[in-house]
Order: structure tokens, then sequence, then C-alpha cells
């Protein structure tokens, strides 16, 4: 499996992850999921992926707190950063195109971008190598309804989520409209790719989790 990280695009990854998180029982992934945010949760089954059936390192908060970088021996072959949005946050246009990183996808993400440019045009000057760089948007989706919630505050969002399966209907119609919309969002800045990642069952409630992953020219 080292070619995935030796030749990777979106595709390629997407497909190394969603094989990564089949890996834990949906079920537990959608405790997980549920209870917190997941872009940890998914980090960490990619890097034991990784980790257990290549011959490459996965490093986790690798030298500036790259959330996960593949090196062979001690060159970096790949560069990702993760962040986890709900898929009912990429049905907002101000929550999709806000440009504050903290609380916009867009923002989010450009400012990930920067910042693993800048990294891999220091490894250029520095060895004439460039990792290629990737962010994984880790998008969820939880099935909450009046009468499922067990308990307040143990499901993380619960009010966002059953108001937006409210408006939409069905689960999967919500989270195949959000990834469309930041699909067409993230294509204008470079080739990507979705995957399914992993759904399952928490407390009688249906969790869904999906990712998109963006390749992220260096020199632009």
């Amino acid at each position: 499996m080292n070619e995935v990280f030796f030749n990777c695009s979106p595709p390629k990854l997407g497909d190394f992850l969603s094989t990564a998180m089949r890996a834990m029982p949906g079920d537990q992934a959608a405790f997980f999921t549920a209870g917190s945010k997941p872009e940890g949760l998914v980090r960490d089954q990619l890097a034991l992926h990784v980790h257990e059936n290549t011959d490459l390192i996965a490093a986790r908060e690798w030298l500036h707190r790259i959330d996960l970088a593949v090196l062979s021996e001690q060159e970096p072959l790949v560069l990702i950063e993760l962040k986890a949005w709900a898929h009912l946050n990429a049905l907002s246009e101000k929550k999709l195109m806000n440009s504050d990183p903290k609380h916009g996808i867009a923002g989010a993400f450009l400012s990930d971008a920067e910042k693993l440019r800048k990294i891999s045009l220091d490894f250029l000057k520095k060895t004439q190598k460039q990792p290629k760089l990737f962010a994984v948007n880790v998008f969820f989706a939880v099935g909450v309804l009046d009468q499922n919630v067990p308990n307040e505050g143990v499901v993380k969002y619960a009010r966002e989520h059953r108001k937006a399966l409210q408006e939409v209907g069905s689960l999967d119609l919500l989270c195949d409209t959000g990834l469309g919309k930041a699909k067409s969002f993230f294509e204008t800045h470079g080739e990507t790719s979705v995957h399914a990642l992993s759904a399952g069952v928490t407390w009688g409630i249906d969790v869904r989790l999906d990712a998109l992953v963006i390749e992220i020219e260096a020199s632009k």
C-alpha cells in the first residue's frame, strides 16, 4: 500500500481513508461521532491504517503541528490537515463561504492551505523536494429527533441536527445535499473527491460520516 502515498491523489487517499474507517465497527464510530467532533477519530484511524498496512511512518501533530504527515524515513511524502463540520453547515451559504478560519468552511480551508504551502516551500528550499498536500474535510450528521435524545448535552449540536433534519426531511438527503454544496466550493480550489466513511447507530440514533478530500497545489 506504500504506492498510495508515493503517488497520492484525492481518490487514492479517500479510498485508503474509507478502508481505514471500515476497520472500526459503524456503531462504535457512531458513538464517538455523536458525542464529539470526529476529526481526531478519523485522523487516528487513518494513522493507524498507515502504521499497520504500509512500511511508512504516520506522524500525528508533526513538526509545525501538521495533523498528519506520512513519511518515508525522514522525507515527508504527504501532509494532511483535517477539519470536521456537520453536513448541515454546508447547507448554510453564510457558514460555507465565511472567511473566518474559526467559523467558516471556506476560511478554515484557505487557512490550512496557506499553512501547508508555506511548509511545503520550506522543504523545497531545503531538499529540492515537496510533499503532496491535502485537506480532508470530515462531514458528520446525527439523526436527532425530539423523542430519541438520551440526555441534554450527550449528543453534540443536537438542537442544530434536529432543526436541519426537520427542515430537510431525511438524514441521507441532508448529507447528500450538504456534500454537493461543499464539493462545488472545493472543486474551485483543486481536485476533489467524496468518500463515504461510516454509518452506524448509537442510542437508537442514525449517524453518518463522509469525507471530502482536496489536493492543495503547492505552488499556488
